[in-house]
């Protein structure tokens, strides 16, 4: 039958590669269902495009779009990901550095940043401001720890 159709130019498989491209959208609609609170908008709208390129019947242009939609929304789940547990590093290094009376107001500057872009689903740039935050703290860490070494040679 897949030799006939070959002959005169037609897919006989057209109905099982739309299957297995909606079952794949599925799958991506069901991920995004639950990581929910992931601005997935831009992932969202390349689904419907794929859709309707199913319904079009240009099944390797929506594979291709799927695709995407799948990189597209596995990077996103990883920086967000990475962003929660860098505000995480964050807050915990300028706790330290608070104990230590460490001036904190570029650490909190930039975890403020972090936390507006993690609202509002830029998760890359938040990423950045809340790896800043942590520097910033390590930093007034740093100088407490040379203070203090600083004085106790003084005390000897």
């Amino acid at each position: 039958m897949e030799e006939l159709g070959e002959v005169y130019g037609m897919d006989l498989r057209k109905g099982g590669k739309k299957q297995e491209l909606l079952n794949s959208i599925s799958l991506l609609e069901g991920k995004m269902l639950e990581a929910k609170h992931i601005n997935f908008s831009e992932v969202e709208s390349q689904l419907f495009y794929a859709k309707m390129m199913l319904e079009g019947e240009c099944y390797d242009d929506a594979g291709e779009m799927i695709e995407k939609c799948r990189e597209a929304l596995d990077k996103k789940m990883l920086r967000y990901d990475l962003l929660v547990s860098t505000i995480e590093k964050a807050k915990r290094q300028m706790s330290r550095a608070e104990e230590m009376e460490g001036d904190l107001s570029l650490a909190r500057a930039q975890l403020d940043q972090a936390e507006r872009y993690f609202t509002s689903g830029e998760y890359k740039k938040g990423v950045s401001h809340a790896m800043k935050a942590v520097e910033a703290a390590k930093a007034e860490v740093s100088k407490y720890k040379s203070w203090r070494t600083e004085l106790d040679s003084w005390k000897e």
